[in-house]
């Protein structure tokens, strides 16, 4: 058995167990948040990588939809064996007026004329109305090539009408590749002639594809210039090709196309931002190249993602995730530091008996040689040597049964300090208690919340057709302890089908009738939770309360990580639930926003899918 020194040398080594706690804590702490922060910025990258994928998706299928269309062209002179103008025009008419070719500027034939039928094939053209028509421009050349028919013919087109593109060398190149090698050719980039007459001048290309004679061999080179004809071709305004391509675009991300795969400012043919913004919004994700093929010419591809990428939540939860952990470490810290003080008292207490032991002893020891009359004194003595040995024994049994049980977790360690050294602990030690225990529960349930907002952007969204109704109903009943003297009222349609994954759906309806209970007024609380269907493709949801009501400024905010607009100690939550409910609906394509429309109280509404209108959805209806 250890002596009473060697276990008072042993508590006072304790001492430093605080120390080493903290250290370690924090450790732990900061080397988890740089492993968090990592993956945070790695999920950032891939989701940029993505966007930029979609984008150069694309623009690549609208430019194959223009291959097809200028393939249908050629068709289209090859079954007549002669095209009158007005032909020319109805055809172009269905071309121009497909929703897969937005953007498009024109579409056109351009005539390959002989030198020696220059004279004649004016004469023909001032034949058919247009009495000042010449090829231009004007000059001898070896070859001529003339715009004869361009739809729409109004405008701007007027001023390409007659015009030789073959005598300007970057629409020859491509003239001359799309002659030779019979396939699809991309001009490199140009001012189109119809830019002369406009205010907005734009960058511009065009695309060509040949047409030959019929019944000539097109096998060689060779072949297909002595049966060349002419070409279907169609001229693009940079700018307006991508505003029809891609709509208003992303508003997260911005990039610059540079012709011939060459970042040059002076082969800049489109960028969707100005070179200040390009500046001031970027973020701190590197810039993403990417070559595309189109025609048998290259395009550079520039993305860069805006400063508002990373959103202001995702920002935070680093932050987030080292304080709360640091609190933690200090807060042990405090406790174990405290249990050490007091084990330091217990072992002077054993020091101070054990002296009164010996001195007991010797008293003992002395009244063997006195006369009879002192070995009463002895005997006392003796009896206070024996209480003196019960009372250590008793003493020690408590501490070494006491200091027995490890602490592994801090919520248990909290349980065995309270129940065994309440009465003894300082009122500081026991604040440090009731502050560890606060804390404790505010990380567990940050993390049980945060736990949620990742399973549900990775797991995998199951598609079923589920009746909203029943859906609902179901939320409402698993929550009847929670709205027992709540008024709720439902309004929807038992026709109301919705395509997703019923798990997830079920998380965001209880989120939200949770929150309407929650932060309530003295009122009684009252909710409705209704649906109405959209132009039959979604199904907008709301759950209106008349609680306190959210302030306009913090419709957007309160759906950011840890964003919370009340004190805890007014209103519980983690400020996560919203952000939760968000992700999920984001990942239906839907909307999640607070009406604004509302002056009392709160409607929070978010859309979904109707099932009627996704083809995709699986044939199975979920029923609660």
């Amino acid at each position: 058995m250890q002596t009473l020194d060697a276990l008072y040398d042993k508590g006072m080594r304790g001492a430093n167990t605080a120390v080493m706690a903290l250290v370690l804590s924090v450790a732990v702490t900061l080397a988890t948040t740089a492993i968090f922060s990592q993956w945070l910025w790695d999920v950032a990258e891939r989701r940029f990588e993505i966007k930029v994928e979609d984008i150069q998706s694309v623009i690549k299928a609208r430019m194959q939809a223009q291959e097809t269309a200028l393939r249908a062209g050629v068709g289209f002179f090859r079954s007549n064996e002669t095209v009158s103008r007005s032909q020319w025009a109805k055809f172009s008419d269905v071309i121009l007026h497909d929703a897969h070719l937005s953007g498009l500027e024109g579409y056109g034939y351009s005539e390959v004329i002989p030198a020696s039928k220059l004279a004649s094939h004016e004469s023909d053209m001032q034949s058919e109305g247009f009495p000042k028509y010449h090829v231009k421009p004007s000059g001898k050349r070896d070859l001529y090539t003339s715009i004869i028919y361009l739809e729409p013919f109004s405008g701007r087109n007027l001023q390409a009408f007659g015009y030789d593109m073959w005598s300007e060398p970057t629409r020859r190149e491509a003239m001359m590749r799309a002659r030779d090698t019979g396939k699809p050719a991309v001009s490199g980039m140009v001012t189109l002639v119809q830019e002369h007459v406009v205010v907005d001048k734009q960058n511009g290309f065009l695309m060509y594809l040949p047409h030959y004679r019929s019944g000539m061999l097109t096998n060689t080179v060779e072949q297909r210039r002595n049966a060349i004809l002419g070409f279907v071709y169609s001229p693009f305004r940079m700018n307006d090709l991508m505003a029809g391509t891609l709509g208003n675009g992303d508003s997260e991300i911005d990039f610059r196309i540079f012709d011939a795969n060459q970042e040059d400012d002076s082969r800049l043919l489109y960028s969707s931002a100005t070179e200040a913004q390009l500046i001031t919004e970027s973020s701190y994700l590197d810039p993403i190249q990417k070559t595309l093929s189109i025609g048998g010419h290259e395009w550079l591809l520039v993305f860069s993602a805006r400063s508002d990428f990373v959103t202001v939540g995702e920002k935070r939860l680093p932050y987030g995730f080292i304080t709360c952990g640091l609190i933690i470490s200090i807060l042990l810290f405090f406790t174990i530091r405290s249990l050490g003080s007091e084990k330091q008292r217990a072992f002077a207490l054993a020091t101070r008996m054990t002296e009164q032991l010996r001195e007991a002893k010797e008293q003992a020891e002395l009244a063997t040689f006195v006369e009879i009359d002192l070995r009463r004194a002895a005997q006392q003595a003796n009896g206070r040597l024996r209480g003196a040995n019960e009372e250590l024994s008793h003493f020690s049994s408590i501490v070494a049964h006491d200091l027995r049980a490890p602490l592994k977790r801090i919520e248990s360690f909290v349980d065995v300090l309270r129940e065994d050294y309440s009465a003894e602990l300082e009122s500081d030690a026991q604040d440090v208690m009731t502050r560890l225990e606060r804390s404790s529960r505010r990380m567990r349930d940050m993390l049980d919340a945060f736990q949620d907002y990742t399973k549900f952007g990775q797991s995998r969204q199951t598609n079923l057709s589920i009746r909203l109704n029943a859906l609902v109903h179901a939320v409402l009943k698993s929550m009847e302890d929670e709205l027992e003297a709540v008024t709720v009222v439902v309004e929807v349609s038992e026709l109301l089908e919705v395509e997703g994954d019923h798990l997830m759906l079920e998380h965001v309806l209880s989120n939200l009738i949770d929150n309407a209970t929650k932060f309530h007024s003295k009122n009684k609380t009252e909710i409705l939770i209704s649906a109405k269907e959209i132009d039959g493709r979604q199904i907008e949801v709301s759950v209106t309360d008349n609680g306190i009501g959210v302030e306009k400024q913090y419709h957007s905010k309160i759906f950011e990580m840890f964003s919370r607009l009340h004190d805890e100690d007014e209103y519980q939550g983690t400020g996560i639930g919203l952000a939760v409910c968000k992700r999920i609906i984001s990942d239906h394509e839907g909307e999640i926003f607070i009406d604004p429309s509302v002056k009392k109280g709160t409607r929070v509404c978010f859309t979904v899918r109707s099932s009627s209108f996704d083809s995709n959805a699986e044939d199975v209806a979920w029923v609660a």
